[in-house]
């Protein structure tokens, strides 16, 4: 009896590091700046508390039609340098691949846009823009695309012509959600504010926004506080929706990102944390089985790598709903191979394992 407690004892303490912290609800990092009727996003992060994330997004799909022109106008600033790609603004559609991304790498915008046709591995057309950002300094950008390219304007004047770069993927249009701040699933948070974003169904010039309107898709600008959230004095389009408590516009369960970048340090300490911190599962999971008279060893062993397994992908399962975690294929394999190496084991020396149990 006593083993068989300390079995179980070890299998829990297991799903609670894997859970840890149990933050299913969090608050959604996005707020008011009054001083400048602006939206904060992630403002959290800057304190290293990386746990509270913020999102916001329309409930409503937004229709860009067949025209292969597209206009997006952004007012905002920097607080600070992401790690990694931090996304200012991005669509969800049914497709795994987002039709567009404007993200912040380090000082500068990267822009990514979806070719639905092409390679999945080679679906994205990828530029971007040289030091746009200077820390606590509002800025507008207009990205002004056609079938010749896209044009961008910082403060109303003229930086440069991508020729081979469409806001739109000139085979076929896309409507989708648009989300600002973030990914859609919540795991490329932008530190930053956005006092404006507006898009239009036409190729524009500065001049000519004031007197766009009949091109208007969206537009959210000069934002308030009301009760019982925040909101645009200012919009045309979907409403956009910022939850009181933060959650992912769509659920990444058992992604391929992490194993993108093998090189990377932190993924290798968690790699290793993965296997290692499954392999007290598996050798619990095998005493605790072994601990039964009526099962051979062979049955043993198969019912603690089942146990493995599936506690495995219950944890990876119960991640994708934390907002500080990641589910991902890599974590799954790291856990699997862990805890069935420590079976093997503990199976090698089972024998001994009896007489002692």
């Amino acid at each position: 009896m006593l083993v068989r407690l300390i079995s179980l004892s070890i299998i829990a303490i297991t799903f609670f590091f894997g859970l840890k912290p149990f933050n299913f609800v969090s608050k959604n990092d996005v707020h008011l700046d009054s001083d400048h009727a602006a939206l904060v996003f992630n403002d959290s992060i800057k304190s290293d508390n990386s746990i509270i994330q913020g999102i916001a997004n329309t409930e409503n799909d937004l229709d860009f039609g067949e025209t292969p022109e597209l206009s997006i106008l952004l007012e905002l600033e920097s607080h600070g340098i992401p790690a990694g790609l931090g996304v200012i603004l991005t669509f969800l559609d049914e497709h795994n691949q987002p039709p567009l991304i404007i993200a912040q790498w380090q000082e500068h915008i990267a822009m990514r846009s979806r070719r639905i046709n092409k390679d999945p591995d080679k679906q994205y057309v990828e530029t971007g823009i040289k030091n746009c950002f200077k820390e606590n300094d509002f800025f507008t950008l207009l990205l002004s695309s056609s079938s010749k390219g896209t044009d961008v304007f910082i403060n109303g004047n003229f930086v440069d012509t991508h020729s081979w770069f469409h806001l739109k993927d000139p085979d076929g249009p896309f409507s989708g959600r648009l989300i600002l701040g973030n990914n859609a699933f919540a795991t490329q948070p932008w530190q930053g504010s956005l006092k404006r974003v507006a898009l239009y169904s036409k190729a524009l010039r500065p001049q000519e926004i004031s007197s766009a309107y009949s091109s208007r898709i969206v537009e959210y600008a000069n934002f308030e506080k009301s009760k019982p959230s925040l909101s645009a004095i200012r919009s045309f389009g979907p409403a956009l929706h910022i939850p009181k408590y933060y959650h992912p516009a769509k659920r990444d369960l058992l992604s391929r990102r992490q194993s993108e970048h093998l090189s990377e340090p932190l993924l290798k300490r968690d790699i290793a944390i993965n296997v290692i911190g499954f392999m007290p599962l598996g050798f619990a999971a095998l005493i605790f089985s072994a601990s039964s008279r009526k099962r051979t060893d062979i049955r043993s062993s198969v019912y603690a790598l089942s146990t493995v397994i599936l506690s495995s992908l219950l944890i990876e399962f119960l991640q994708s709903y934390l907002p500080s975690r990641d589910s991902s294929q890599l974590d799954l394999l790291c856990n699997t191979a862990g805890g069935a190496f420590a079976v093997l084991i503990a199976a090698s020396i089972l024998p001994r394992l009896k007489k002692w149990l």
